[in-house]
């Protein structure tokens, strides 16, 4: 009977996680303790006027629901509707932006597209403490808490400084995508030195380019958040090395859209001479092997169409 009761509360506990799973999320916390330990702390656990000056709390959303911030404001004491618009803002199609509130600031990030997906992620920023949401897996994030093998010194960090560190890794994520889509046009060149046929590679070169063109609208529609950062109205609102973090992050993020931008063209921007069959065309030499262009003008594809 003893074992029966103990699955009974077994299954009753399950249940009850389901339930306030399903209206907050999957939420976690860590604290990183510059004097201590770092470790993962129950959410429902934080006290904000606990937290010493060697200490830093971030609180992780995945899948948020639409309980989650009135629960957060009030443990955290942060205002509600700071909360339920950065929520809200992971299901909108407006630009990525940055919100001011008393206290506090938000911001939400496209992440890189996967296929014909297109997540969002969102962050609150307040003096004692980060909150990140998101649907799906957030791989930058978990990437970055995956590094720390060991005791680290993050709880000497300013929250926006920590904001600052997610937001270069972010920026990272598109630099990773450029170099998958580069491997891929690799594959695809090497195919067409080996006389892979035409239809194959229009359709791999069409596949390519619509990938960088994704990448490249998605980066792009967070300029804004990114130039707004050092902002002289929002670095009021921060410690003094935040603002020097958030002056090279606009910095940086130009330079990685330049990246994004002006990387290697895709595959087909110069193909074998015997890709093309009686079309016109400028030929000339690289490396021992003739290479064609397409005439000023003419679009790649469709100087490889059957004429």
């Amino acid at each position: 009977m003893a074992q029966t009761g103990e699955t009974a509360q077994a299954g009753t506990t399950a249940a009850t996680q389901a339930v306030t799973q399903a209206v907050t999320g999957k939420v976690r916390a860590w604290l990183y303790d510059a004097c201590g330990h770092d470790h993962e702390i129950a959410a429902d656990a934080i006290d904000p006027a606990a937290i010493a000056e060697t200490q830093l709390v971030w609180i992780d959303a995945e899948d948020p629901g639409p309980d989650l911030p009135a629960r957060l404001a009030a443990l955290l004491g942060g205002d509600t509707r700071a909360l339920q618009a950065l929520l809200a803002a992971l299901d909108s199609d407006a630009p990525p932006a940055i919100e001011k509130y008393a206290g506090l600031f938000t911001l939400t990030l496209e992440l890189p597209p996967e296929g014909d997906m297109q997540a969002r992620a969102g962050f609150a920023v307040a003096e004692k403490w980060l909150i990140s949401l998101h649907r799906g897996e957030a791989a930058f994030l978990s990437s970055f808490r995956e590094q720390d093998k060991a005791e680290t010194v993050i709880g000497l960090l300013s929250h926006p400084v920590l904001l600052a560190s997610l937001l270069d890794w972010h920026l990272d994520t598109f630099l990773a995508a450029v170099a998958r889509i580069e491997e891929s046009d690799d594959r695809l060149d090497q195919h067409i030195l080996n006389g892979g046929s035409s239809g194959w590679v229009l359709r791999a070169i069409v596949a390519v380019r619509r990938r960088i063109s994704a990448l490249r609208r998605t980066l792009g529609r967070q300029r804004q958040v990114f130039h707004a950062l050092p902002r002289a109205d929002l670095l009021i609102e921060v410690d003094e090395d935040a603002c020097s973090h958030f002056e090279r992050l606009s910095a940086r993020f130009d330079r990685v859209a330049d990246e994004v931008e002006h990387g290697r063209r895709p595959a087909g921007n110069e193909l074998p001479a015997r890709q093309v069959r009686n079309r016109p065309h400028r030929l000339r030499h690289r490396g021992g092997r003739a290479v064609v262009r397409p005439p000023a003008g003419m679009d790649l594809a469709h100087a490889l169409l059957p004429q």
